[in-house]
């Protein structure tokens, strides 16, 4: 029986190799890094702040003197707000750029808790912890950071960036709700939510790096073919003169 001589012999006792699938997919640079660690730290501080509220229940409503429906209307105002806000939000995004939304909601987010940690009456704390606090998270989370990382990473690469960036307020919760307990227990439910204001003010730094994606053209279109001419019939010329449109 004869053997083909261009093959190669195999190994004894070895099994075959599978041959290995290099990644054709483009990489990050710079601009696209900066810009997705930089939306995954502002997720994760915005959305483990808001996590850690419910550890501040049983001291407020023992020192304010209120029921835990006021602390818990005011939470569902907060978190109706966020919901309500989230297109109208994303096209202000669209428009003056993520930087100065996340910036404007920062500052709401920041206002909010430092009011709130000043507050002795239930309206206090339906306007600060409810309204001013929903109006932060709706500047702060996924619908605007999620659109700068879309315009800033090629596009084989998005959903594996979306999914880091969403991942980061399941982190949020996980890294800031022990601190949170930590410091109620340390320095009191007002002093913790001045701390927790401090970390919230950490995203407006952040922030400002979402706008380099909006200077420049998305990774993956800048070689991008141009679309062919079509035939277009002249209409007061021959029946067989014809011009290219683009």
């Amino acid at each position: 029986m004869s053997q083909d001589p261009s093959a190669a012999p195999s190994a004894i006792g070895q099994p075959p190799q599978s041959p290995r699938i290099r990644d054709t997919r483009p990489g990050l640079d710079r601009t696209a890094r900066l810009v997705l660690i930089a939306a995954a730290v502002v997720v994760t501080i915005s959305m483990g702040v808001r996590q850690a509220f419910g550890v501040f229940l049983t001291p407020v409503v023992a020192e304010l003197g209120i029921g835990r429906e006021v602390f818990g209307f005011a939470i569902a105002v907060q978190n109706l707000l966020f919901g309500l806000m989230q297109p109208f939000i994303g096209m202000i995004a669209d428009r003056f750029g993520p930087s100065r939304v996340v910036l404007a909601g920062t500052a709401a987010y920041v206002a909010g808790l430092v009011l709130a940690a000043s507050t002795g009456s239930p309206t206090g704390l339906m306007v600060t912890l409810g309204v001013a606090v929903g109006f932060g998270l709706a500047g702060t989370s996924f619908v605007v950071v999620l659109g700068a990382v879309g315009r800033a990473v090629p596009e084989a690469r998005r959903p594996q960036c979306f999914a880091l960036v969403t991942a980061g307020g399941s982190f949020g919760m996980f890294a800031v709700v022990p601190g949170a307990y930590a410091m109620l227990d340390a320095f009191g439910w007002r002093d913790a939510i001045l701390l927790l204001a401090i970390a919230a003010s950490a995203m407006a730094a952040f922030g400002f790096a979402l706008d380099g994606a909006r200077r420049r053209r998305p990774q993956g279109t800048a070689g991008a073919a141009p679309a062919p001419a079509r035939p277009v019939r002249c209409r007061h010329a021959g029946p067989g003169a014809s011009r290219s449109r683009p």
